[in-house]
């Protein structure tokens, strides 16, 4: 349905192994309708594709287009924040023991974080 909202969303995102599979997957095949019969590669990860198309069912069955895209780009905001969140307490705790050096680089990523994050919510 919002195929390009996958702009932003880095499989990288994705907290949980089977999360980040799905959005590979997805990402490599854009045509997939949801048939695992035709996605091998999703035979490890059917149940938790089951699921997710079910939430997708139960939240978006009832919403016209234009609230269904409103819901998905907040989802994909929400997303976002938590992957900026996670990864900048991690850049925090590398901080802490880092030389000048590897601050700089590790000061310049908290910065393109804190872009991904401005944009994820300007969209």
């Amino acid at each position: 349905m919002f195929r390009d909202l996958h702009e932003m969303v880095e499989p990288e995102i994705c907290l949980q192994e089977s999360a980040r599979t799905l959005l590979e997957y997805l990402l490599a095949h854009p045509e997939f309708e949801g048939n695992l019969n035709q996605a091998p590669l999703l035979r490890d990860i059917a149940d938790y594709v089951k699921i997710v198309s079910l939430q997708y069912e139960a939240l978006f069955a009832a919403l016209d287009e234009v609230e269904a895209r409103y819901e998905a780009l907040r989802l994909r905001a929400r997303l976002i924040t938590i992957y900026v969140k996670t990864k900048k307490a991690q850049l925090s705790a590398a901080l802490q023991d880092a030389d000048d050096a590897t601050a700089r680089t590790l000061l310049t990523r908290v910065k393109t974080l804190d872009h991904l994050l401005k944009i994820s919510k300007e969209v």
